[in-house]
């Protein structure tokens, strides 16, 4: 069994210095306990105070043997791309205090790496990457999405000839940006639907806005308060993603105000997106992922792998632009392929997942930490990857597919709503029976005025309705045993409702019930065999037993055909069990020679003489 940190390292890791919280691995490795799994990493993130396993590299302080100007014209002189991001008009000089915030170029991070020391007594910085990759991100998130970082820097300007700052339009979007999605409920703007909430913030941004409105072009555009400014950021284009604006707004009210609303009833199904990286596709996990989705009882829809602008889009416009290895030891690298599945049956969060994933409305989507944590048990904790990213639900789902694959995302559309529509119970239902639900639903319900058991397959599994359809249409006319079919459509089959009494009984005390009708379940056998089927996977859960002591036989799904009949009952799959050779579908779970008379019947009727049935007259 997988072994995660043990919760008394989890706690203990609660308002540690960060130093501290940034060794928690090797912590769980002092306790003798195998490393974090995918969803404990994830849930310590989301602790008070601690938003990464990973070290923040983002504060740092100026070399003491440096001045400003000095450190300044040094990054001048080595070509690095950066812009000093804000409150630069006066530079050199900086108020007591305050921190300098840069943005700069990935590839450009390591050439200012020694202009930097441990001084804490020196000008304060805070350097942030455009991926915000290496520790340099805000709140686990790249400070700008990546493309408007890029766009930042590519229209940079020299300020006194030394500084690199923005030129005046992006210098006023960023700003913006900065104090609505950064800052949010804490920036001091006005907002109209909290007329009454006053904070004081560091700076007045709304009047240094209005200030550097007419430079960047925006001299008579309407943003005298919080939403104003945001609809004028999305017209321009400077809006996160959905996605990262719940990330951000899971602390802020004023930001959680702006978020599409998710309140939807996936009660009849709910479409799915997970995004297989680049390392799954290198060595060669997909299959392995599509068969636990599968296993999972999730339909997948298409399998689409990302051309080369589909991936550049999914990687700008996707988890924030954010693609680096996160809290594991190695990348999984940018999004390569995506799958696009149907939940038929949707579960309600748990608490733990509601707790740290508030946009989660599917448990079925923690399925990406079944699949992480089954690849990397494969191999060394170092290698350990994240090589799955999914939507958090259905309404972020359809917003990924139009940023990567707008052109498929009506068709797609299509699709789940044929599903759901035929899906659909339209009869009232009863009651919904338990099952894996793997091939289809049952429920009982009333059928014009009678109960009936109504069996409902997904798409892809009609030969199963076939089977069931077949047995109960045919071999009733021939066995009181099976109930008659009642009725048929494209994707189910009714059947008549029986009480049985056997439900939750002991395995004894149904054995005792059962054994007086050896003969009636025998016959039935002798007469799938004669008639040349085998009753693959039947056993005593296939039985019901009526108050009146009648045996009823259900489930018909895997009902096979012999190609090759044999040559008596006892050697019959039902009586001798499953050959090697056997090329039909089999139940889930079942090993071996599956259910024989030995292992199967013969501790519920005892010995019995076993002969080949009559030829009937």
């Amino acid at each position: 069994m997988r072994k995660v940190l043990p919760l008394k390292v989890v706690n203990a890791v609660v308002g540690f210095p960060f130093e501290a919280k940034d060794s928690v691995l090797g912590m769980a490795k002092s306790v003798g306990e195998k490393v974090l799994s995918s969803q404990t990493r994830e849930r310590l993130v989301s602790l008070p105070g601690l938003k990464s396993l990973q070290k923040s590299n983002v504060r740092q302080f100026l070399h003491p043997e440096l001045s400003l100007v000095d450190f300044f014209e040094e990054l001048k002189n080595r070509e690095v791309t950066y812009v000093v991001l804000r409150w630069f008009e006066n530079l050199p000089d900086v108020k007591p205090g305050e921190d300098i915030d840069i943005l700069i170029a990935d590839e450009d991070l390591d050439k200012i790496a020694d202009l930097f020391g441990r001084d804490r007594n020196q000008q304060k910085f805070d350097i942030y990457t455009v991926s915000g990759g290496n520790g340099h991100h805000l709140n686990n998130l790249p400070y700008y999405p990546p493309e408007l970082s890029r766009e930042i820097l590519k229209n940079r300007q020299w300020h006194k000839k030394v500084f690199s700052v923005p030129d005046p339009r992006r210098y006023f979007l960023s700003l913006a940006y900065h104090a609505v999605f950064h800052k949010g409920s804490e920036s001091g703007l006005p907002n109209s639907k909290h007329p009454e909430e006053k904070y004081e913030a560091d700076h007045d941004y709304l009047a240094y806005l209005r200030e550097l409105a007419k430079p960047a072009g925006f001299e008579g555009r309407s943003f005298a308060e919080f939403n104003e400014l945001y609809r004028l950021l999305c017209k321009e284009g400077w809006s996160p993603e959905f996605d990262t604006l719940r990330k951000m707004a899971e602390e802020d009210p004023w930001l959680y105000e702006l978020l599409p609303d998710s309140d939807y009833d996936h009660s009849e199904g709910e479409m799915l997106v997970f995004i297989v990286r680049q390392w799954a596709m290198d060595n060669g996990k997909l299959d392995t992922i599509q068969n636990i989705i599968s296993d999972k009882g999730l339909e997948i829809l298409k399998v689409k792998t990302l051309d080369r602008e589909e991936q550049k889009r999914a990687t700008n416009k996707i988890r924030g632009g954010k693609w680096d290895k996160g809290p594991f030891p190695q990348s999984g690298g940018p999004p390569s392929t995506i799958l696009i599945c149907f939940d038929y049956h949707p579960k309600s969060p748990d608490e733990s997942t509601r707790e740290t994933h508030p946009f989660v409305k599917n448990q079925n989507v923690m399925l990406k930490y079944t699949i992480r944590d089954y690849l990397n048990d494969e191999m060394f904790y170092f290698n350990h990857v994240n090589s799955i990213h999914s939507a958090d639900n259905e309404v972020e789902a359809y917003e990924y597919l139009e940023h990567v694959m707008p052109d498929e995302v009506d068709d797609i559309r299509k699709q789940v709503e044929k599903r759901k529509k035929q899906y659909r119970t339209e009869f009232p239902v009863l009651h919904l029976y338990k099952s894996y639900r793997t091939r289809a639903k049952i429920e009982q319900i009333d059928y014009h005025g009678k109960k009936a058991v109504k069996k409902t397959f997904k798409a892809g599994f009609q030969r199963f309705l076939e089977h069931e359809a077949f047995a109960c249409e045919t071999f009733s006319q021939k066995l009181d045993t099976v109930p008659p079919l009642w009725e048929k459509g494209d994707n189910y089959v009714i059947i008549p409702w029986y009480e049985n009494i056997l439900e939750g009984l002991s395995k004894r005390k149904k054995r005792k019930l059962l054994k007086p009708h050896a003969d009636q379940v025998i016959k039935s056998m002798q007469t799938f065999y004669r008639e040349g089927y085998a009753l693959i996977g039947f056993n005593p859960d296939n039985l019901i037993l009526t108050p009146e002591h009648k045996i009823k036989l259900i489930d018909f799904e895997f009902l096979y055909r012999y190609k090759e009949k044999p040559e008596s009952f006892l050697q019959s799959y039902d009586i001798a069990g499953i050959p090697d050779h056997f090329d039909g579908d089999l139940p889930r779970g079942l090993l071996g020679k599956g259910h024989t008379w030995n292992n199967t019947w013969k501790p519920v009727f005892g010995n019995v003489n076993l002969t080949d049935p009559a030829e009937p007259e």
